[in-house]
């Protein structure tokens, strides 16, 4: 911080404050004219310049984003009776000393791009090296399988140690609501030692947090069969016993949610909600014709590949084969979150997320293979339940101290619809 002389400004008084939360924290100029404001929480904030002899200068347009250091420098007129400098413009945002490459999606973006399916990961296919996945719900990067990026939510990891890939798995629809997220970044090439797990990229997101306003929102999305064109698969049927209207799918989709979020006590504590559902219906039909002993086990194959057909208990291979089955995925997603601005040095969050997934017939989800009858399928249910902790503390001119705990529970039970062959 310079005077219009060109002189440095020591001993300039700098207070900050979040416009949403009021969270504010105060800080004074060096020897060198320079100041820092350590562990600020993702935001939109009023930055006011005071120094004896000069003009105050008051800033309200700077923005602190994920993981970037925001550069504002003040160059300070001499003083005049009730003269106050107003700021517009945009802070600077980029940080000279970050060697990897970053992509950030702001707040503004995360809410105004429409994502079919609601899975806010997907906002990672806006990044160069980034594309959509040929299985699931994975995105890749930089070539990378999609189970090789790293997810981090709220500084905390949210990957699976077990199955080396995000908790609750990649063929669940989503993790967390879509309007849970405040802003993201995807993290590529030369990873910093705080991250690991990720050969792909780091995915490092923040949740929402309540504000001085209560706000709240709802939304419904539903396609149903009437709205949708039928599906009609062209298999290889040697038998030619499965006629086209038995192959047609019907398809139905339905997503809503909700979520509300405000003051418990003004500028020192907040909450936020976030709650979406989400169910997919689907028919699908084997795509192979069956021939022979209608009572015995079949194996059909070609190039290379194979499937079994095994027979329901109390139907035959010839009923088994040509009966459509319904492939049904439901999730529900729920975020909970506290912030505590204890004292200007001192602010603590308190964040829980629960995510139940039950697929039916979805043991081939996303690749929506056809050459598996509904005996060859199975019913997966994914639970988990995770919680992060965090105190941030300002512990003097030059220390700052940042603790986090965090725990998950995961369940993966997966039970199969037939396990004996007739």
């Amino acid at each position: 911080m310079k005077s219009r002389k060109g002189g440095v400004v020591a001993g300039a008084s700098l207070v900050i404050r979040n416009l949403e939360t009021g969270f504010t924290r105060t800080q004074m100029t060096d020897s060198k004219g320079s100041y820092s404001f350590s562990l600020l929480p993702v935001g939109r904030y009023e930055l006011t310049v005071t120094a004896q002899g000069l003009k105050t200068i008051n800033d309200g347009s700077v923005r602190v984003t994920l993981g970037q250091a925001s550069l504002q420098n003040f160059t300070l007129d001499s003083a005049e009776a009730a003269a106050v400098v107003e700021v517009v413009s945009d802070s600077a945002t980029v940080d000279a000393t970050q060697i990897n490459t970053q992509t950030s999606i702001s707040q503004e973006l995360v809410e105004a791009i429409p994502v079919n399916g609601r899975n806010f990961t997907d906002l990672v296919q806006m990044t160069p090296g980034a594309a959509v996945g040929t299985q699931s719900y994975y995105t890749t990067v930089e070539g990378a399988r999609g189970v090789q990026n790293s997810l981090q939510i709220d500084g905390g990891s949210f990957n699976s140690r077990f199955n080396s890939e995000q908790r609750g798995g990649t063929r669940i629809p989503f993790s967390f609501g879509q309007d849970s997220i405040k802003e993201l970044q995807v993290i590529t090439n030369s990873f910093d030692a705080q991250y690991g797990d990720a050969v792909g990229a780091v995915i490092n997101a923040v949740t929402k947090s309540g504000t001085n306003e209560t706000t709240g929102m709802a939304f419904m999305l539903f396609r149903p069969d009437s709205l949708v064109a039928s599906v009609k698969t062209v298999p290889l049927d040697l038998s030619g016993i499965n006629d086209r209207k038995v192959r047609e799918r019907n398809f139905q989709s339905l997503q809503f949610g909700f979520n509300l979020g405000g003051p418990i006590i003004k500028d020192k504590l907040h909450y936020f909600v976030n709650v979406e559902f989400a169910r997919k219906r689907e028919d699908s039909v084997p795509a192979f014709g069956i021939t022979g002993d209608p009572q015995s086990t079949a194996f059909y194959g070609t190039g290379g590949m194979g499937s079994l057909l095994l027979t329901m208990p109390g139907r035959t291979l010839a009923e088994e084969n040509g009966r459509s089955w319904t492939d049904e995925q439901r999730n529900l997603v729920v975020m909970a979150r506290v912030d505590w601005n204890i004292n200007a040095e001192h602010r603590a969050t308190f964040r829980l997320n629960s995510q139940d997934y039950r697929g039916l017939n979805d043991i081939y989800a996303g690749s929506r293979r056809s050459d598996v009858a509904e005996s060859g399928n199975s019913t997966n249910k994914f639970k988990s339940l995770s919680g992060v902790m965090e105190l941030n503390s300002i512990l003097g001119a030059n220390l700052v101290n940042e603790v986090r705990i965090q725990g998950a529970k995961e369940e993966r039970p997966t039970t199969p619809n037939s396990t004996i062959c007739s």
